[in-house]
């Protein structure tokens, strides 16, 4: 019962904690895909440790893993003939059943969520193809509004208008549409929909609560970092102070996105992260994200040995 105590502090100290952690990162300007890496892998990091702890529970005397089906059954037998089972059989049939719930309900509310923004994004295609033009697999609207945005496929679309050949230079042009390539190249729309899904299931975890926010500004400086790569961060900045802002479908995303305060601030600091410092800030990011609730959990577990000392 230690054990599992412990290894459920450990995972709350990541779920509790970790936003703390990941916003110091952000201010400090970490790369994107950085940030995306240790906000993934704490997210796994607090559950995959809440389940363990579930499972350790299961196993009494440390068996092997296949006695916890057996354990399970043992304690659904004594409450179904109205038997007092231990505590420790109630509280892993309790935790297994909540695991259970709270990952059907994370995958209806994807799927449910997945399937309302496609037939959005084909009703709203399907409306745009009268008047939409198409060149170089970007539909083109005639809007004096300068706007730009992508919606995920397959296949995934970009949709800017007219408004921003007419009030940007080519340069800024190219730079919002590689931006809007980003964004598909990168499946943001697929990483903040599993964040969405995430907060759906998990109401009262203060880490899968900020995950939505925060993966949309992530999408963006990632976005960004890719645009200034490829047309320089002049254009960029340009593009941003001159983009509109206008509605876009469920589930898009446009230039327009993220704190265009934030992001323009970031391009004036920001300094470009290389392949070997990506590589070696992922992976510090998941050595941290993995460790941190071991080590919490092991801590807890010292302490509980000298005080039973």
């Amino acid at each position: 019962m230690t054990f599992t105590v412990a290894m459920l502090l450990g995972a709350a100290v990541v779920a509790m904690l970790g936003p703390r952690w990941l916003s110091g990162l952000a201010r400090r300007g970490v790369d994107p895909l950085v940030l995306f890496t240790a906000w993934i892998a704490s997210i796994v990091s607090a559950v995959l440790m809440s389940t363990s702890a579930v499972v350790v529970l299961m196993v009494p005397d440390h068996n092997p893993v296949g006695d916890s089906f057996t354990f399970l059954l043992h304690g659904v037998t004594s409450v179904a003939h109205g038997l007092n089972p231990h505590a420790e059989e109630l509280i892993g049939l309790v935790g297994t059943v909540l695991i259970a719930c709270l990952t059907v309900r994370a995958a209806v509310l994807a799927i449910r969520s997945a399937i309302r923004r496609r037939r959005a994004n084909r009703r709203y295609l399907a409306e745009l193809g009268v008047s939409a033009r198409t060149a170089d697999g970007v539909l083109w609207l005639d809007h004096e509004s300068p706007l730009a945005f992508s919606i995920a496929g397959p296949p995934g679309v970009i949709i800017a208008t007219n408004g921003l050949n007419r009030t940007m230079s080519p340069a800024e042009v190219a730079a919002v549409l590689a931006h809007e390539r980003a964004h598909l190249r990168g499946r943001h729309h697929l990483l903040v929909a599993l964040a969405d899904a995430v907060a759906d299931a998990l109401p009262l975890v203060p880490l899968a609560q900020r995950a939505p926010r925060e993966f949309r500004v992530l999408a963006e400086l990632s976005a960004d970092t890719q645009a200034v790569r490829l047309h320089g961060r002049a254009a960029l900045r340009a593009a941003l102070m001159a983009v509109a802002s206008g509605p876009t479908p469920m589930g898009s995303l446009g230039v327009t996105g993220g704190e265009i305060t934030h992001r323009l601030r970031r391009l004036e600091h920001a300094t470009g992260t290389g392949p070997l410092g990506k590589t070696v800030g992922c992976v510090t990011a998941l050595l941290t994200a993995f460790t941190t609730p071991v080590v919490v959990a092991l801590a807890v577990l010292q302490v509980a040995v000298l005080t039973g000392c």
